[in-house]
């Protein structure tokens, strides 16, 4: 299996520094307010609790390493092979979203990460909306994308390497 170095540190790009709401401060104009709904499947079982973490993007702008472009990001407690959530008051500029996830297994807030034939990779699992292929590395804002559609559940499967 090929996979680029720089594509494997991208998904590792999913540690988040913390765990709090973080609002969009930036220069561009803002079209709405939207909420979108998750379902997260495929977690992990575990006898200590565990959390998801998310980062939402809604530009290609950043995405997926650069938290300072994140819109909104937060933790919830998951204790079941399934999470269903919204994520309220997102920042839409028409351009969609991108929601990635991981399950954080020691509630660190952290993602953590191993390796894996000599290149760094999430060691606990990870997802993304309209769950692309990994199997060249990280994938791109417009593969992930979503249109936040009113009524919408957006599933995401986690994915472990």
């Amino acid at each position: 299996m090929m996979i680029k170095t720089n594509s494997l540190m991208i998904l590792a790009g999913l540690v988040f520094a913390s765990c709090g709401v973080q609002t969009f401060s930036g220069l561009q104009t803002i079209e709405s307010l939207v909420t979108l709904k998750l379902k997260v499947t495929g977690l992990q079982k575990s006898d200590q609790p565990t959390q998801i973490c998310y980062a939402v993007f809604n530009s290609p702008d950043g995405f997926p390493n650069d938290s300072g472009k994140v819109v909104k990001e937060g933790c919830l407690g998951a204790d079941s092979e399934s999470l269903e959530f919204e994520i309220d008051e997102i920042p839409s500029l028409k351009k969609g979203f991108v929601v990635s996830v991981f399950q954080d297994l020691n509630m660190s807030g952290k993602m953590e990460t191993k390796k894996f034939f000599g290149f760094t990779v999430p060691a606990e699992s990870f997802g993304f909306t309209n769950n692309p292929s990994i199997m060249r590395g990280a994938p791109s804002f417009e593969n992930c994308r979503i249109s936040g559609a009113a009524g919408a559940v957006y599933e995401i499967k986690m994915k472990k390497i």
